[in-house]
């Protein structure tokens, strides 16, 4: 698990000066990408399955850490919340705490997607808020009950490469623009 959490430290220092970059104009330059919001989660995970209660109480002092860094370009809390609870989900846990988790997780989604702008902003909070919060379940229902035996289409660390690579050709083309 610490390699995991290494590997996705390594990526979001990596990609960071991209990130900059492509939303220097937008945002600090100390807004930080959602690879961090990923590895921050993950070693949490880490901790607590190295040093137990302990590691668990570091990881939720990083992540209290970077909340701040984080809700200025990327998720914020609710997306931490809601990285979380999807790897408490995914996890061998009981049936109770996966729907504790589940239960967290939609509420998290629903604050992250903004279904606050139902009165204001229907159609706009119909398509980006309410379909994705309710495909969501479909999903996890999905994931659970289908079979997994798939074959993988895209080359191992694609992600990695495609995040850092759209992030870089976004700077580029604000900086042309300018």
């Amino acid at each position: 698990m610490q390699h995991r959490a290494n590997r996705l430290w390594a990526w979001a220092i990596i990609t960071q000066p991209a990130f900059v970059l492509a939303f220097h104009a937008a945002h600090p330059w100390y807004a930080l990408n959602i690879l961090f919001v990923f590895a921050a989660v993950t070693q949490l995970l880490a901790l607590n399955h190295t040093y137990g209660r302990p590691g668990l109480f570091a990881g939720l002092l990083l992540l209290a850490l970077l909340v701040y860094p984080l809700s200025l370009a990327s998720y914020g809390l609710q997306g931490l919340i809601l990285a979380l609870s999807l790897a408490v989900f995914y996890s061998p846990q009981s049936e109770r705490q996966r729907q504790g988790a589940a239960l967290v997780a939609f509420l998290s989604l629903c604050m992250l997607n903004g279904a606050g702008h139902l009165t204001d902003k229907p159609a706009d909070a119909l398509l980006y808020a309410v379909l994705p919060t309710l495909l969501f379940p479909l999903l996890a229902l999905a994931s659970r009950y289908l079979p997994t035996e798939s074959t993988c289409i895209l080359p191992r660390r694609f992600f990695y490469l495609s995040y850092g690579g759209h992030l870089l050709l976004l700077g580029l083309v604000s900086l042309a623009l300018k």
